[in-house]
């Protein structure tokens, strides 16, 4: 995951016309170490004796004078605050004639988010975080193939601190990154993107009997070899990855598809349930797809070894793509 876009620093409001003599600006959304808040006045002509007072509950409390303000030229007066909001009012005078204007300013802490491998589900659509600053919403948007797939938006109450959830729903298909932004309720913002892992598990094939599905003696040590290899992953992940391990299972031309389906699934499940009381911890899903997937193309009833295989993946999504037809994994 990485940080994507900043918040902006600031907002200028404008609250007079070109057509006036002069034109205001106020600098009235600040985040901290970005800047000041600031009343800005622009010259639209040459204009003389020029006074902005800005005051708060009625007493002045900052003040800036000019003799000359020649045209296109600027008057501003900044806004020491704290974090929060304030209102005030500017008082603009021009020679004889005097101006006022209300408005509010907001300083705003920059809004972190804080979230982990292990917050992101994105077989369940599911995400959480928690940030530095209220959660007034958040938007999340699905890419895969080199597009938006999906686009939602939460209105949220979440105080800093405390977990915000949002649920997305299931997605077909590999996703190829998830962006997440996160808005306080001033409307500064931030954002991360998320970018599912998928590792594929290099392994020796397990060999079974002719129609079974139980594992053998000796073949125990090619089980223990992978379980090595992705618990070595696993750690290199650390211990917040919230990965799946994915058993899939291939079979030859050899039977009926039906049949071949069925005996896949049984061994891909024998392999999962090796691993798992052979004290593999994370979750495990297995499936199986028959001669679905050949890995050499041959006619009907052809034995083949090649297509009698399996694969297995980590992964934070459920795999898919050719290698995995179907999207009926079986999970524990």
């Amino acid at each position: 995951m990485r940080l994507v876009m900043p918040a902006f620093c600031f907002l200028l409001l404008p609250l007079s016309l070109l057509a006036d003599p002069y034109r205001v600006e106020v600098v009235s959304r600040v985040l901290v170490g970005s800047g000041k808040p600031a009343f800005v006045l622009t010259a639209n002509e040459d204009l003389q004796s020029v006074s902005v007072e800005i005051l708060k509950n009625g007493k002045v409390v900052h003040r800036k004078r000019s003799p000359l303000v020649r045209q296109g030229e600027s008057l501003k007066v900044e806004i020491p605050q704290d974090v929060g909001i304030e209102a005030y009012q500017a008082k603009v005078t021009v020679g004889k004639q005097t101006e006022e204007f209300e408005f509010e300013v907001v300083v705003a802490r920059p809004l972190q988010i804080e979230i982990s491998k292990a917050d992101v589900d994105l077989v369940k659509g599911r995400i959480r975080f928690k940030a530095s600053e209220d959660v007034a919403k958040a938007e999340v948007e699905v890419f895969a193939g080199g597009e938006s797939i999906l686009s939602k938006s939460f209105a949220l109450d979440v105080p800093k601190g405390e977990y915000v959830v949002v649920e997305i729903g299931e997605i077909e298909g590999n996703i190829e990154k998830v962006r997440l932004v996160a808005y306080d309720r001033w409307g500064f913002y931030n954002g991360v993107e998320i970018t599912p892992f998928y590792y594929e598990i290099p392994h020796e094939e397990v060999l079974f009997d002719f129609g079974k599905w139980e594992i053998k003696t000796g073949e125990d040590r090619k089980l223990e070899h992978s379980l090595e290899e992705i618990r070595r992953v696993i750690g290199l992940l650390g211990s917040d990855f919230s990965a799946r391990l994915y058993v899939a299972g291939y079979t030859d031309t050899v039977g009926t598809r039906e049949y071949n389906l069925d005996l896949s699934s049984k061994r891909a499940r024998a392999i999962a349930e090796w691993f798992r009381k052979h004290g593999l911890t994370i979750e495990i899903c297995y499936q199986g797809f028959g001669e679905e997937v050949l890995v050499v193309v041959t006619p009907d009833e052809t034995p083949e070894p090649r297509n009698r295989r399996s694969v297995y993946v980590l992964s934070n999504q459920h795999p898919s793509g050719q290698s995995f037809p179907r999207d009926k994994w079986v999970c524990f």
